[in-house]
């Protein structure tokens, strides 16, 4: 099949838990439809398998794709939501206060009930050594099993504040407390009344924090936390490393998907540090997505915490100091954050942070767009898609990543991309 897009290197996700309870025929044939729709519309360079899909759908994916020049990679979370296997309670991460798994301040409503509680978003400790030898065991299997052409790390952090702001300080197992002290000759007890204090203190001087502050990063964590912060991005670097590793030994090529750079540090995800473990960067410059990694929910549920925690802040002062701290065109009142999103000119001015950052050479950035038409999380319009792709160009990104699932995805909206590519 003649080549059209050359010049944008397009990737698609693709789940098909969704569909595992048709019949084999049925499914093949769905698939089979999407992924030759895919590949006719926007010329489709890779499609990214979620790991909970079935090995006989994995298989079957495989080498379609192979038949039409398509590149295969593993769509691996490591860290939460791992495939066959369940989060130990104890391996869960512990917040400052000794809350394992959620927090409870401006937690998102539907944690455990998201996509029918298939995605939980439970993060285990990158330091609970045993868990993550069981994990990456499995991990091990399944990239052996399958011989995609690559794979594709997610869930490669620690928690945001969709998981409930509290756990935003996070971990303080005896894990990381035996780590910190054996690599950094520190006491991880120091950090943990250093958090305390901080979360006493966004309580009474919100405002005060945040008008000296240049980051999101900032009015979360006092300046003194900082080792302790370089220690949580070198866990979750150690981890990537790890993975990435056994998939380049294979001869694998590797992606990663991280938050969206203003988001990343508060998740401990450093992009110069990652970028030594991959080939590309999806960054998720999710502007109207009300689901985690999104901008919407991240900063509504971000701004819901501060004003739970101080119901004394005013709701216009502080959305426009996160306007300030961020450069991103935010909405006056917190609810519109979540409703109406943010601007998709947000994807310049991410695009142009990473482009000042030291990354590794060669290392691709294919942003993340969401092209869902999806009730209650996002509905991605002609109009959206169509500011999406200039600020792609302008950009001058040299692909992209089509976001989530191609079996959901309307074919209206790939056909417009695919014209207008």
């Amino acid at each position: 099949m003649e080549s059209k897009n050359k010049n944008k290197w397009i990737g698609i996700q693709v789940d098909t838990t969704k569909i595992e309870n048709y019949t084999r025929p049925q499914i093949e044939n769905e698939l089979k439809k999407r992924v030759e729709q895919a590949k006719e519309l926007v010329d489709l360079n890779a499609l990214l398998v979620w790991a909970h899909s079935s090995d006989e759908n994995c298989t079957f994916l495989k080498k379609l794709s192979d038949s039409l020049g398509i590149e295969t990679y593993l769509w691996y979370p490591v860290l939460a939501d791992i495939a066959d296997f369940t989060v130990p309670e104890d391996s869960k991460v512990e917040n400052f206060i000794g809350t394992k798994g959620w927090g409870e301040i401006g937690r998102w409503d539907k944690l455990g009930t998201y996509l029918g509680g298939r995605e939980k978003f439970e993060f285990v400790c990158p330091n609970k050594t045993k868990t993550i030898s069981e994990i990456y065991n499995l991990y091990k299997d399944k990239v052996d099993k399958l011989d995609f052409d690559g794979v594709f790390l997610d869930r490669i952090r620690f928690p945001s504040s969709a998981m409930g702001f509290e756990m935003l300080y996070t971990c303080f197992c005896k894990d990381c407390e035996n780590k910190l002290q054996e690599e950094w000759g520190e006491k991880l007890k120091n950090y943990r009344a250093m958090a305390n204090d901080h979360y006493l203190k966004l309580q009474k001087e919100t405002i005060n924090i945040m008008s000296s502050a240049d980051s999101l990063h900032s009015i979360v964590y006092p300046e003194a936390m900082q080792n302790f912060l370089r220690f949580r991005d070198s866990s979750v670097s150690r981890i990537v490393a790890m993975f990435s590793d056994y998939a380049r030994q294979k001869g694998k090529k590797v992606g990663l998907d991280l938050f969206s750079y203003s988001l990343a540090d508060n998740v401990s995800q450093d992009y110069e540090m990652l970028s030594k473990t991959c080939d590309w960067i999806k960054p998720m410059i999710y502007c109207h997505s009300k689901g985690p990694a999104g901008f919407p929910l991240e900063l509504y549920l971000f701004l819901r915490s501060l004003l739970t925690l101080n119901p004394r802040l005013d709701e216009k002062e502080l959305t426009g100091l996160l306007k300030k701290i961020t450069g991103l065109d935010l909405p006056k009142k917190v609810d519109d954050v979540l409703e109406k999103g943010v601007s998709e000119a947000t994807i310049m001015t991410e695009m142009e942070n990473i482009s000042r950052l030291n990354l590794s050479k060669g290392v691709a950035i294919y942003p993340g767009i969401e092209a869902m038409k999806m009730a209650g999380t996002c509905m991605i319009t002609e109009d959206i898609l169509e500011k999406y792709l200039k600020e792609i160009a302008a950009s001058k990104a040299q692909g992209m990543v089509l976001a989530w699932d191609l079996i959901e995805m309307p074919i209206e909206n790939l056909a417009f991309i695919g014209e207008r590519l």
